[in-house]
């Protein structure tokens, strides 16, 4: 005889609510039960997170698993008041700069896109509240961060890149949407590239990954900025990683693996022997 035994709960891992200018957003939690490092954990903030939150968790759960994973790491989600994976309208609004209906055109349905233009405000709420008051709350190293995003959310990790690079230390842009408003973020990294950078600053590093079977002007998308900022960038180190047989949304499985490993391994796993 079988008996509910109510939801499963992700071990270790709090929800809290945040109010910020005139909206809710939700940010799921998840801090290792290990002792924290001298600085604190490494930490994964992510984008979409009612979506990729609990699977990102379980996936670094295990390979931080001793005794061979990597060392144990926290993961930030910002996501929002909803049963779903998205939000479509406030994603649309929150990841990406102010566009026209010229300039983004229509979606595949004919219909036109939510309203748009507030990544910049959204980048400051998480710099100026987010992160101070969770690194209060959780031992989490700010010397060790990474930003995760897909689709519009790679877009607005590219965007994050190339005006608050000093945010982050590892960038994983996923099938990123550089069609946004006419490629604007091509002009965003042309900008970033002829600027002055300090040489003593630490190297960013940048996960670029589109799926194999994705539409080709992401594919090409994504390869030119790859080329552009390998050719051109003397402080970002640019990987490219092409998920095989993978379409815009079955990429997000393995990139969630591979996401791991590029934020964690430094030439190899762990010492968890």
């Amino acid at each position: 005889m079988l008996s509910n035994a109510g939801a499963y709960v992700l071990p270790h891992s709090d929800k809290w609510v945040l109010k910020a200018n005139g909206s809710e957003h939700v940010l799921f939690v998840s801090v290792p039960s290990e002792q924290a490092p001298e600085g604190g954990f490494p930490v994964l903030y992510l984008l979409d997170g009612n979506a990729v939150f609990a699977s990102m968790t379980e996936a670094l759960r295990l390979m931080t698993r001793p005794p061979h994973g990597f060392s144990p790491a926290a993961v930030v989600a910002i996501g929002y008041d909803t049963d779903g994976p998205f939000c479509k309208e406030r994603r649309f609004f929150d990841y990406t700069v102010s566009a026209t209906q010229e300039e983004v055109g229509t979606s595949k349905h004919g219909e036109p896109w939510p309203p748009s233009g507030g990544v910049d405000v959204f980048l400051s709420m998480l710099e100026e509240q987010v992160m101070p008051e969770l690194e209060r709350k959780y031992p989490l190293d700010p010397t060790k961060r990474a930003f995760f995003g897909h689709s519009l959310g790679g877009l607005c990790v590219l965007h994050t890149l190339f005006t608050r690079n000093h945010l982050f230390d590892t960038y994983i842009a996923g099938s990123p949407s550089v069609w946004w408003k006419n490629r604007y973020i091509q002009n965003v990294a042309a900008a970033y590239l002829a600027g002055k950078h300090d040489a003593a600053a630490p190297m960013k590093k940048l996960l670029l990954s589109v799926g194999e079977k994705e539409k080709s002007h992401m594919v090409e998308d994504a390869i030119a900025l790859h080329a552009r900022l390998t050719r051109n960038a003397s402080n970002i180190q640019s990987t490219f990683f092409s998920v095989p047989e993978a379409g815009h949304m079955s990429v997000l499985p393995t990139l969630i693996g591979e996401a791991i490993r590029f934020f964690l391994a430094n030439g190899t796993e762990s010492e968890h022997l």
